[in-house]
């Protein structure tokens, strides 16, 4: 599989075309991450998002090795949407504790918020 196309098997011409009508502006060249398996569950994103969860989840050796070892440049800017995506995940689950009534993903915000606080 090339690396440098997509996590889905849908290819960026495809993504594009399909996308063509709301967003008009979209091109092959800006798509840097896909996912989801079908047109119905497609996400672009940015792929220090990935990196993002892996620091979250597996700790900062981690992500220095996978950045190491990334195909792709990691320069200050890469390392600055990687550090916004890290730190707005708990907003992401006060968004959805709030509006599902479900205290628990509140709870679990407030602790990943506090968290953050502390270590950064």
């Amino acid at each position: 599989m090339d690396e440098d196309r997509l996590i889905s098997p849908i290819s960026p011409e495809t993504a594009v075309a399909a996308l063509r009508e709301r967003l008009p502006t979209l091109a092959v060249k800006d798509i840097v991450y896909l996912g989801g398996g079908s047109m119905e569950t497609l996400h672009i994103g940015p792929a220090a998002a990935d990196f993002c969860l892996w620091r979250g989840a597996y700790g900062p050796t981690f992500l220095g090795a996978m950045l190491a070892t990334y195909h792709r440049p990691v320069d200050e800017h890469f390392r600055a949407v990687m550090d916004f995506c890290y730190n707005r995940i708990p907003l992401i689950y006060f968004r959805h504790g709030f509006t599902q009534h479900a205290p628990v993903f509140v709870a679990f915000g407030r602790m990943l918020l506090r968290q953050r606080m502390v270590t950064g």
